[in-house]
């Protein structure tokens, strides 16, 4: 089983890469879910439902990114002036950065899932519902 003191070491290893502003974003997210860690690691449903919220952030970020990516590319096809440029490189860095925090709530995910009892489970895709 995986140990509380476990999950702090990977969620901050996982955030370590952010710049600070998005590190002060997710901290507050990631604190009362690794907070909880000893109230769900016992029990494989709820583990499971953990996991999968943590993979459905995932989702919702990625899909983030791509409006990110598609709404500059709109704006910097009709746009030009003297921040035409750098906008269009802020708007693909964030999106990238968004995309890198997509990566590490799917680890937290899988770190998550790893804590159940059960030798091996399905992955399970919001969008397929199973």
């Amino acid at each position: 089983m995986v140990e509380v003191a476990d999950v702090w070491a990977e969620a901050e290893r996982s955030m370590s890469g952010l710049i600070d502003g998005v590190y002060s974003l997710m901290r507050p997210l990631v604190d009362p879910l690794v907070e909880k860690w000893d109230s769900v690691t016992g029990d494989d449903a709820s583990v499971h439902a953990t996991a999968d919220r943590w993979r459905d952030m995932a989702d919702d970020l990625r899909q983030v990114a791509a409006g990110a990516r598609e709404s500059a590319a709109s704006t910097h096809a009709t746009w030009a002036g003297l921040a035409h440029d750098p906008f269009g490189a802020a708007a693909a860095d964030l999106a990238t950065q968004i995309d890198d925090i997509a990566g590490q709530l799917e680890g937290v995910s899988a770190l998550t899932s790893r804590s159940d009892s059960s030798s091996a489970r399905p992955s399970r895709s919001r969008s397929s519902g199973t």
